[in-house]
């Protein structure tokens, strides 16, 4: 992962968890809601929120000069956002050419009202987001508050506003997207996982709200964390971590340590060379919730002793992230 993508990532679960103030100065109105790397009609936002007068709240952040790469995703919001909704984009500074156009695609639209910021990040919180990225990731968490320190937008810089028509023959239709059993459960877990495992920087979901796993990256390519409410094969909930050929030296690392890692958590982990993953079943329950709760468990634990080996062996930061998380090492 680069070193600005992971400073963003900071800086938005900081924001997410901390930064309703920061964010009620932009728009002068209470908010009440943010959630953290959310999907909003299939397109994942930075932060996603809700005002107190039911607005819905789109951000979009970058630790650099804005740039053509996040116009685009600007754009795509523009288009996607209901009516009364407000679009932030903050980065350290903007190019007068990029909100000519933002001003020209917002003034472009007629059958909802858009507000429109754009926000300059301090440049002081860079040190600070530096700081924290330097730290094991199971350690993130504990230091977000150093970002207290500074204000995280340094002044609004432009505000643009959609007008809307005021046209009686003027309709406009949004998708009732429905969600099968399938997709409100595995909603569920999510926010089950991000709101009460102390990780929920880890827990960076990919798209798989309509299948029956729900994946996590594991810290490089070729590595995720997985949980089956049901694995089809196996007839039962699983909790994995699944490799492939690009990640290959970390499987094998793992070989030996697979029986340490089951006394660590207290449950068989079968170690499987053809399916290249590392898992352990959670038994059924009478209860759907309680299946959920021990599916959390797990996962938390996985993380936990496993991250020292899918996020950092091999690199040349690992004596160092080791040091940090020795509680992890599998020896």
């Amino acid at each position: 992962m680069s070193l600005k993508g992971d400073r963003e990532n900071i800086l938005n679960l900081f924001i997410t968890l901390k930064g309703k103030g920061e964010l009620e100065k932009v728009i002068s109105e209470k908010v009440i809601d943010l959630k953290w790397e959310n999907y909003y009609k299939s397109k994942m936002v930075d932060v996603f929120g809700v005002s107190e007068s039911g607005r819905h709240i789109l951000i979009e952040n970058q630790v650099s000069p804005g740039d053509k790469k996040h116009l685009k995703t600007i754009e795509q919001l523009i288009n996607k956002v209901q009516d009364n909704s407000i679009i932030i984009w903050g980065a350290l500074n903007f190019p007068h050419s990029l909100m000519d156009r933002v001003a020209e695609m917002v003034s472009n639209v007629r059958d909802r009202e858009i507000t429109f910021f754009a926000v300059e990040i301090n440049k002081n919180i860079l040190p600070i987001l530096d700081e924290i990225n330097k730290l094991h990731v199971l350690q993130v968490m504990d230091h977000l508050h150093l970002l207290d320190e500074e204000d995280i937008y340094d002044d609004i810089l432009n505000k643009f506003l959609s007008c809307k028509e005021d046209n009686e023959s003027v309709l406009v239709l949004y998708k009732n997207e429905k969600l099968n059993d399938r997709e409100r459960r595995n909603i569920y877990i999510v926010r089950e996982l991000r709101d009460r495992i102390k990780y929920p920087n880890v827990y960076r979901e990919k798209q798989t709200y309509d299948i029956n796993k729900i994946r996590y990256g594991g810290g490089r390519t070729g590595i995720d964390f997985q949980l089956y409410f049901h694995h089809s094969k196996l007839n039962h909930a699983v909790v994995s971590c699944q490799f492939t050929r690009e990640s290959y030296n970390v499987f094998k690392a793992l070989e030996e340590k697979t029986g340490k890692l089951a006394l660590r958590i207290e449950k068989e982990v079968v170690f499987d060379p053809i399916e290249m993953k590392v898992y352990s079943i959670v038994q059924e329950y009478k209860h759907m919730f309680d299946k959920i709760d021990k599916l959390a468990e797990l996962m938390e634990l996985y993380i936990f002793y496993l991250s020292n080996y899918t996020f950092y062996y091999g690199r040349d930061n690992q004596e160092e992230m080791w040091t940090q998380h020795p509680e992890g090492l599998l020896e």
